[in-house]
């Protein structure tokens, strides 16, 4: 009986060990608030991700949280990428936010919903140094109302 007690009152620490086993392979994790709730095309959001170690895989998220009356069930973004070289990549990427029906994809709290996006996987960053990443909103209107941050996230595979 006192065992029982005993792990029962210790089950919080396997969810902590391992979301913090998970944690400690994020090597940059941060985002940009709107504090309108708006993104406007000419603001355009800047990452500057230091890479120490060329020789692991890693993967690269992109998280939106936007709120209950953003007017669309999409976002397209683009994104520029300067290596510590100088050298640079463009891509356009889409997030899908909402089924057909209208109802949102990502995790939701009362009126905000945060969705994340698998933007690269299992790439290896071919030079160490510090990798600037640009986005902006590529979207018809100039102003999106209704987004409330965007953020990147990279994460270190295990082998």
């Amino acid at each position: 009986m006192k065992n029982t007690v005993l792990s029962s009152r210790h089950n919080w620490l396997f969810p902590l060990l391992l979301l913090t086993a998970c944690a400690g392979n994020t090597i940059y994790h941060d985002r940009v608030d709107f504090a309108r709730g708006s993104w406007s095309a000419a603001d355009t959001v800047h990452f500057s991700v230091l890479v120490a170690d060329t020789s692991h895989f890693y993967d690269i998220y992109l998280n939106l949280r936007n709120k209950g009356n953003y007017p669309f069930s999409n976002l397209y973004v683009a994104i520029k990428t300067v290596a510590p070289t100088g050298a640079s990549l463009s891509d356009t990427v889409e997030f899908i936010l909402a089924n057909a029906r209208g109802e949102w994809l990502g995790r939701g709290f009362g009126d905000l919903w945060q969705s994340s996006s698998l933007y690269k996987s299992g790439i290896k960053f071919p030079h160490t140094g510090v990798y600037n990443f640009s986005v902006r909103q590529i979207m018809r209107p100039d102003a999106l109302s209704g987004v409330s941050d965007f953020g990147m996230k990279i994460v270190k595979r295990n082998r």
